[in-house]
């Protein structure tokens, strides 16, 4: 029977090409859009979902009360110490982001051999050997606890070939904005595409500890009136530690270390896996975006399908005889109703090779193109098995959406009003129902095009608007401890200059 059904599919599709290819066209644009759509909603709901304590880890910000309120995923430098002596925290680490980090390597006569600007974005931080107690690494060689040392460092394997090529890393010096002679004591594997951590050097903390007039870009290490927003707090907890209990004891070292300053900061502990889509804490993708983007998937696909139903029920009348001789000779509704699914299945199935092919081709250039700076993945991930679970529902679905009503409406010919040629345009295509269907596949495509056309123009306005005084020309420079120069004469200075 099925060989028989697909036999009559391809001799029906080879007689009504120019039907074929518009639907197959149609269907594989509304599915390539449909798979970026969910690579986009994976991409971001699986952000760091693959150390093995997510669960367990949180991280300690900061709220302020000055006028309103405000929070801050910075914390002073002094808490992740406390955090680790007076809670029950199993590991706590600091982190301090840095971005834009001038590295020289370094050779054996003590010179920089090359010098590497890397940025943008933050691939260096400073951490202290518990970091990866929390977040666990795979580590090639070397092992944590060679950050407990001042000037050390752990890079990534891609830095380490980046840097030294086929030679060997560990013990090798590179310097670090012309300050740090840091030695390469340990590589771990490269960062994941869907991580908010991406960083590839590892500097020791108490290399910022050993030099405490660097300025890194925060207040004084032991500082509690200073919060850097780029210092982060993270701590596992044991297993079935309530996090209400952690939050009483982090009240606790706020009363205690903030002093008169107490009612103006509070350090609220979040859920690390949530912070990704925290609109507080300025998250890069919020869920009102995955509701967005699921909403955009779903009208696309819709609309894909409503497209086929109309061109099917229009074919209807085309299709009446064939219905009524099969009919005749004794064949049955439900044998009708699955010859036409298993036209649209192969219909679907075309359209769903082209569409992955489609999305899988586009995906290394989406970012670059939309410049959302990491909304989708570069590259398809063949091992996972959401995703074939997902391709398999998305057929299945497309499959019953575009092709049951047709194939009901086909079905249901009387034979012999079929064979006379009686079977009128109402009966054939439902009028209402198609009329219907364009109605709304409009109004999806306008509500679709309008939301781009105002999206559009919001983001124009933003990049053109008139801030107030001119740009171009103006650069800023970080000053190594402002507070040791004499600011007056060092504006001086640099007036003398050209130009300026």
């Amino acid at each position: 029977m099925l060989q028989n059904y697909l036999k009559i599919t391809w001799r029906n599709l080879k007689r009504n090409r120019v039907y074929a290819f518009l639907n197959i066209v149609g269907l594989s644009m509304g599915i390539a859009c449909g798979l970026l759509v969910f690579w986009f909603i994976r991409f971001h709901t699986t952000h760091d979902a693959f150390y093995s304590n997510i669960d367990r880890i949180y991280e300690v910000t900061t709220e302020f009360h000055f006028d309103g309120t405000s929070y801050s995923r910075g914390v002073p430098p002094p808490t992740p110490k406390a955090v680790r002596d007076e809670t029950s925290a199993l590991a706590v680490s600091i982190c301090i982001e840095k971005y834009n980090s001038l590295m020289a390597l370094i050779d054996g006569n003590g010179r920089p051999a090359k010098k590497f600007k890397e940025g943008p974005g933050p691939k260096l931080a400073y951490v202290d050997p518990d970091y990866f107690k929390i977040f666990d690494y795979q580590w090639q060689t070397g092992e944590p606890q060679s950050l407990k040392r001042p000037n050390t460092v752990v890079i990534s394997k891609a830095m380490a070939e980046k840097y030294f090529g086929d030679k060997e890393p560990i013990g090798r010096i590179i310097k670090l904005e012309n300050t740090f002679s840091l030695e390469v004591t340990g590589i771990v594997n490269n960062p994941r595409e869907n991580t908010d951590l991406p960083y590839e050097f590892f500097v020791s903390f108490a290399t910022l500890e050993s030099n405490k007039d660097f300025p890194y870009g925060g207040p004084d290490l032991d500082e509690w009136g200073g919060v850097n927003s780029n210092t982060y707090c993270f701590a596992l907890l044991p297993k079935d530690f309530k996090a209400e209990l952690f939050q009483k004891q982090l009240d606790a070292i706020s009363k205690k270390y903030h002093g008169k300053d107490a009612k103006a900061y509070a350090h609220p502990v979040v859920k690390y896996s949530e912070m990704h889509h925290s609109e507080r804490y300025y998250g890069p993708v919020p869920y009102k975006w995955i509701y967005i983007m699921a909403t955009v998937g779903i009208f696309l696909i819709a609309t894909a399908c409503f497209n086929f139903i109309n061109m099917a029920t229009a074919q209807a009348m085309r299709r009446s005889k064939e219905v009524g001789i099969r009919k005749a000779v004794g064949g049955k509704m439900v044998q009708v109703f699955f010859q036409f699914i298993a036209e649209t299945s192969v219909i679907t199935l075309v359209a769903l090779i082209i569409g992955f092919a489609l999305a899988a081709l586009s995906l290394p250039f989406l970012n670059e193109y939309m410049n959302l700076g990491g909304g989708w993945p570069r590259k398809v991930s063949w091992n996972d098995l959401v995703l074939w679970l997902f391709i398999v529902g998305l057929f299945a679905t497309v499959v019953f959406l575009a092709g049951s009503y047709p194939g009901i409406i086909l079905a249901g010919f009387q034979p012999v009003a079929a064979l006379k040629g009686g079977i009128s345009q109402k009966q054939a295509g439902g009028l209402n129902i198609r009329r219907s269907l364009i109605v709304v596949q409009f109004v999806l495509i306008q509500l679709l095009i309008i939301c781009t056309l105002v999206i559009n123009g919001q983001v124009d306005f933003m990049m053109s608007k008139s801030v107030g005084y001119e740009t171009k020309g103006i650069v800023e420079i970080n000053v190594p401890a402002p507070e040791k120069i004499n600011q007056t004469t060092f504006r001086d200075r640099l007036l003398k200059i050209p130009g300026v």
